[in-house]
């Protein structure tokens, strides 16, 4: 077997509702479930979707570390595997994070330059926000993602990578 990355992403739609019914008061035998919520598969896409790869790496250039969430930047040019993910704790450095809690959104984006590689004028677009916990992964990512946190909150997010 080869040196690899193994990834899967995977995601199932809940629906949540609260059912109101109306009973004749006059059995007792009846249990009330009235105002009790329900979950369910919501059905126009009914079930889950996910999907899984293998990313072959040699493991050269490999990056494990903290980015600031309010003012961070990475490069993610010519890279095999970038995943990042919010520890919902406050940034310190590039290898620590506070202990305080940290719950701001984060929001990921990437900037595209004049023309290239097809807008006329340059632009930010936003690829995600990220609440306390919650990851994102890009197989060959080839850009360079902006982060901003809600308000002015330091957010350490933890990434890595391998180059090759």
């Amino acid at each position: 077997m080869a040196n690899r990355i193994e990834y899967s992403v995977n995601m199932t739609p809940i629906k949540e509702v609260t059912f109101v019914i109306d009973y004749d008061n006059s059995n007792s035998d009846v249990t009330d479930v009235s105002g009790l919520s329900r979950s369910y598969i919501e059905p126009t896409i009914g079930g889950s979707l996910g999907g899984s790869g293998s990313v072959l790496a040699d493991f050269t250039g490999v990056a494990k570390a903290y980015v600031n969430g309010n003012a961070g930047t990475l490069v993610a040019t010519s890279k095999k595997f970038l995943i990042i993910k919010h520890t919902g704790k406050e940034y310190l450095s590039t290898s620590a994070t506070e202990t305080t809690a940290e719950d701001a959104e984060v929001t990921l984006s990437f900037a595209y330059v004049n023309g290239t590689p097809d807008p006329p004028v340059a632009a930010s677009i936003q690829i995600a926000k990220l609440n306390i916990g919650e990851a994102i992964c890009f197989p060959h990512p080839s850009f360079t993602i902006t982060l901003a946190s809600a308000g002015t909150a330091d957010v350490a997010l933890q990434y890595a990578w391998t180059a090759s």
